[in-house]
């Protein structure tokens, strides 16, 4: 933090100091230091005036040098947000079996039909956007568990910066969770593919990714 910083917090506190019944002896000592020495506002006395904010109801931001804030979920992991649709409840009835071949579904997202699994049930279908693209969802189930799966058009998502890679049934994949579910991610024809599933585990999902792959 440069000693321009420095002053300007500074000021910004002594300000906000006037404004509020802080400890006396805290507004007293900010109000003698920064003309007598430069980066004389401490951690203690920016979390001792937090506090009397906190008391008197206003908001504090708090500015620190530990580098830019996080970005947000939705910008650093696009594939959380094709892993929130393949958890989301269905709204349109599963689509029928492609009638040109039987181990489709006459369901796309780009260039890739749905799987019709011969051991779950398509139960219903969503379809979306994820990253300004065009996603499908179709849903699985079998005994009362079931299994979500997108397919997101165009190029593959970036991997999310808290996945996994795994390698399993002949595949590699990233693996993560998403609000509690497990999800499994993999390319399929430079598309990105995503199972989701609170019922399934990590090894089921992989599995399953192999077999629609």
């Amino acid at each position: 933090m440069s000693d321009r910083d420095t002053e300007a917090i500074g000021a910004a506190i002594r300000r906000a100091a006037a404004r509020v019944e802080a400890p006396r002896s805290l507004r007293a000592g900010l109000e003698r230091s920064p003309s007598r020495r430069r980066g004389a506002v401490t951690a203690a006395a920016v979390a001792a005036l937090a506090v009397a904010f906190a008391a008197a109801g206003t908001a504090v931001i708090v500015l620190d040098d530990d580098g830019p804030p996080p970005t947000p979920r939705a910008v650093q992991a696009p594939v959380r947000a094709a892993a929130a649709q393949a958890l989301a409840p269905t709204t349109a009835p599963a689509p029928a079996p492609d009638p040109h071949d039987p181990r489709l579904l006459d369901a796309r997202a780009g260039r890739l039909a749905f799987p019709d699994s011969p051991v779950l049930a398509e139960v219903g279908r969503r379809d979306g956007v994820v990253a300004g693209r065009s996603a499908a969802t179709v849903r699985y189930a079998s005994r009362g568990r079931w299994v979500g799966y997108t397919i997101v058009a165009g190029p593959p998502l970036p991997a999310p910066a808290d996945g996994r890679r795994v390698t399993g049934a002949g595949i590699t994949a990233t693996a993560l969770r998403h609000d509690g579910a497990a999800v499994v991610v993999w390319t399929r024809a430079n598309q990105t593919c995503l199972v989701a599933s609170w019922d399934f585990g990590e090894r089921a999902l992989l599995r399953l990714a192999a077999a629609w792959s």
